[in-house]
């Protein structure tokens, strides 16, 4: 939950919005459970592929830290 955490604080700091929006608390939570992300077409591609991996449904398949921050270095 920690990496979960970090990837929603990366595209709020990145983009000002939240990465899940709907209409009602259920909406989010389909997108979120569907991990539906609204990614701003600003974002760099490589950012976009970063906050997508962190994001990721199964937190397994999720980067560890430094694995994030080697990729964050390279911005």
């Amino acid at each position: 939950s920690d990496i979960w955490s970090f990837g929603i604080l990366l595209y709020v700091f990145l983009t000002g919005e939240f990465p899940f929006d709907g209409e009602s608390e259920l909406e989010i939570q389909i997108k979120t459970d569907k991990c539906e992300l609204n990614l701003p077409k600003f974002l760099d591609e490589d950012c976009v592929i970063l906050i997508k991996r962190i994001l990721t449904r199964e937190p397994e398949k999720r980067p560890k830290i430094d694995e994030i921050l080697l990729e964050l270095e390279k911005w």
